[in-house]
């Protein structure tokens, strides 16, 4: 029942994709080599989240057509054009990250307008009612969600692959917790990606652009706080923190790290997971070989987590991979050592300043 609007999503990305190519190469919308962040050897278009959205929007047309419920999917979708829309004017135009925060705002409201705002969480054996929070919260998670993706897709191939490790792992929980409506739009969400790849995958023809990262981010982010439960139960919030623990891992880094350098957030560097990888001797296929292998990892772990009814052993997943990253020294090593030597520089400014007072 779900496999032809996964089929559909995947052969639409699959034709749409070269003429989006071609419009992104008219409208200007290229990512041009720079020597520094940007090192492919030629400029390569952007806006390949168009052709993923439409795919979706297609596939979807598609489901409506056949016995299978949509009708709760209509909100989701609404943001999904509309974060895609914010990210194509932004990959065209480079819009401001403010500006483009708004856009993200603005994106997730029908979401949380049509009631799928988590209202309850389920931490550690106690269930905690957030109230009016819990529209609040859920815009922050969605929001830190597109970013997180946003964040991370900077290797050709890697989006797509994170976007498609976990929607296929999201639509796996939502079948045995009986969400067929969030087990299709995770389905039809990975379908268009692995589509894209055709073009996506080293070396690429062809980026996701902001359009794409984003739509990614808010989609994923929205399955994991969706699949993992019956609607009106509480979110078990390790299952949905472990579904996203490769992304949260490289966007918490992030900010730590610019952070202590005293650098801009926003201020893209070549430090991400993807680049300690490369550095650790990886191939980009061999990159994306490991991380897919950290995608089967949590996913598993979650949906064995939701099977057995025993959601803290989602936790163990969203611990473990940062500790065995961190032994393997594949990343944190470095946002370690900065710590470090930060806690130090405390401590001297400490010790003069008492020093100081007992004078």
């Amino acid at each position: 029942m779900l496999s032809v609007p996964f089929v559909i999503a995947i052969m639409a990305a699959i034709f749409l994709t070269p003429g989006v190519r071609f419009v992104a190469a008219r409208t200007g919308a290229m990512d041009r080599p720079d020597g520094q962040r940007k090192r492919q050897k030629y400029p390569v278009p952007t806006l390949g989240g168009v052709a993923v959205c439409v795919a979706i929007l297609l596939a979807a047309c598609v489901a409506a057509l056949t016995e299978v419920p949509v009708g709760g999917l209509v909100p989701v979708l609404l943001s999904s054009l509309i974060i895609c829309l914010v990210g194509a004017y932004d990959d065209v135009f480079n819009l401001k990250p403010r500006w483009k925060f708004v856009g993200q705002i603005i994106a997730v409201l029908p979401i949380v307008m049509a009631g799928d705002a988590v209202d309850r969480i389920w931490v550690f054996g106690t269930v905690w009612d957030l109230g009016m929070f819990g529209k609040m919260l859920t815009v922050l998670w969605l929001v830190s969600g597109i970013n997180a993706i946003n964040f991370l897709d900077g290797m050709d191939g890697l989006g797509s692959l994170t976007g498609v490790g976990l929607s296929v792992a999201a639509a796996a929980i939502a079948v045995i917790t009986d969400r067929t409506e969030i087990a299709l739009l995770a389905l039809i969400h990975a379908g268009a990606l692995i589509g894209f790849m055709v073009y996506n995958l080293p070396p690429a023809r062809v980026y996701l652009g902001d359009s794409g990262s984003m739509l990614i981010g808010m989609t994923v982010s929205y399955l994991a706080i969706q699949a993992p439960r019956a609607p009106g139960d509480a979110l078990h919030l390790g299952v949905a923190v472990a579904l996203l623990t490769v992304p949260i891992l490289d966007t918490s880094l992030a900010i730590l790290r610019r952070a202590l350098i005293g650098q801009d957030v926003w201020h893209g560097d070549r430090r991400h997971m993807h680049h300690s990888l490369l550095g650790h001797g990886m191939s980009r296929w061999a990159v994306l070989r490991f991380l897919a292998g950290l995608f089967c990892v949590t996913g598993l772990t979650c949906f064995i987590s939701v099977a057995i009814g025993v959601p803290a052993l989602a936790w163990l997943a969203f611990c473990g991979v940062p500790a065995y990253l961190f032994a393997g020294h594949y990343c944190c090593r470095l946002e370690w050592e900065l710590a470090k030597s930060w806690m130090r520089r405390v401590r001297v400014i400490k010790n003069r300043s008492s020093a100081a007072k007992n004078q």
